[in-house]
Order: C-alpha cells, then sequence, then structure tokens
C-alpha cells in the first residue's frame, strides 16, 4: 500500500469518518498471513491422514485449523476494523496468540507421535499462551468501548 492508504468507517461514538492507521492495517495482514499458512497447513495435514487413512493426528488437525486458521483470522477481521492510538496491546495479543497455537500443536503432534518426553510442557506452555491470548482479547474488546 501507499503511503496515503487508510481505510475508513463510522466511530459509534461521533458518527464521523475515523481513518485507521497504517498500524491497524499491518496487524491485520499478520494475522490473515498467519491464519492462511495455518489453513494450509491443517488442510494439508488433514489431506495427509485421508491418503494414509491414519488419523492419530486428528486432535492437531483440528486444533491447528480452529487455533490458528479461525481465530487468528477473526482477531484479525476485529484489529482490522477497529481505530486505536495503539496497537502495543494487540500486537501482544497476537504474536501471544500465533506463538501458543503453533507450541499447542507441535507439541501435542510430539506426543501423540510419542516422539519426546518433554512435550506436555511444550503443549501446557502453548496452551496457556492462547489462553493468555483470548483474555487480552476481551481486555482489548473492553478497552476500545471507552
Amino acid at each position: 500500500f501507499s503511503k496515503g492508504f487508510s481505510m475508513t468507517m463510522l466511530s459509534p461514538a461521533v458518527a464521523q469518518p475515523v481513518s485507521l492507521g497504517r498500524g491497524s492495517v499491518r496487524l491485520a495482514y499478520f494475522c490473515f498471513t498467519v491464519a492462511a499458512l495455518a489453513g494450509i497447513t491443517g488442510m494439508s495435514l488433514g489431506i495427509w491422514m485421508g491418503i494414509n487413512e491414519d488419523f492419530m493426528l486428528t486432535p492437531v488437525h483440528a486444533h491447528i485449523n480452529l487455533l490458528g486458521w479461525v481465530t487468528t483470522c477473526l482477531y484479525g477481521l476485529y484489529h482490522g476494523q477497529v481505530p486505536r492510538r495503539s496497537n502495543r496491546l494487540a500486537w501482544v495479543q497476537v504474536v501471544f496468540g500465533s506463538a501458543g497455537f503453533v507450541l499447542m500443536t507441535g507439541g501435542l503432534a510430539l506426543k501423540l507421535l510419542d516422539l519426546a518426553h518433554w512435550s506436555l510442557g511444550v503443549i501446557v506452555a502453548g496452551s496457556l499462551l492462547a489462553f493468555l491470548s483470548m483474555v487480552l482479547f476481551l481486555m482489548i474488546l473492553v478497552l476500545d468501548l471507552r
């Protein structure tokens, strides 16, 4: 996008056009990129499982699609449409969510394939990051109402 690009929307509080900064657009594109990569990964895993008739990694496939594709895409849809002065907390929230789903699904794959005795710690760390990301998202929703 060029320097002058901005998305506009009507602010419900003042009913005047509000410009979304480049930061919101970048944050949304980050979310959509992570979501698309997760969607491709989840679909590829599902195709591989179907071809091989081996569904041991079904929970991994489901969590990649739900946390990686769907949830991250929803984060991007919201963050890309809401103007705010600073996206710092939103970036933290999105990075926590992205790291969380990668760690949680990667650890789960290691656990299900019995490849690493330490995989439970990775699953827990990823799950806590994903949970914290959702808590931060709720905080952002409340702060955006102000």
